[in-house]
């Protein structure tokens, strides 16, 4: 029951306050400062993946009615998903990486 109503935009609401929220406990914990702008452009990529995931999964109902628009529509998503996707993680992994300090 809970399943079926997941929908793209209550899951995008979802994904876009836990990734944020967890970007954000990370930064805490590594005692480093997040900017408004960082918050953002880590909100947008989340974004960007789930409605890439979408379009994808979308493309396959168009297909019946217009099969040229669901090849672009799933080229498309896929295509933003690993674009935001590797946004996404190199956001986490700058958040989380070590610094040096030089002897």
């Amino acid at each position: 029951m809970i399943a079926a109503s997941w929908n793209p935009t209550s899951l995008t609401i979802v994904a876009v306050a836990v990734l944020v929220g967890i970007y954000s406990v990370c930064a805490f914990c590594r005692k480093r400062e997040v900017s408004w702008d960082e918050l953002m452009v880590v909100a947008i990529n989340v974004v960007g993946v789930v409605t890439g995931f979408y379009m994808f999964v979308d493309s396959f109902e168009v297909a019946a009615v217009k099969p040229q628009n669901a090849i672009f529509s799933a080229i498309a998503g896929v295509c933003m998903v690993v674009i935001f996707g590797q946004k996404s993680l190199g956001a986490f992994v700058a958040v989380l990486r070590r610094e040096i300090q030089p002897k």
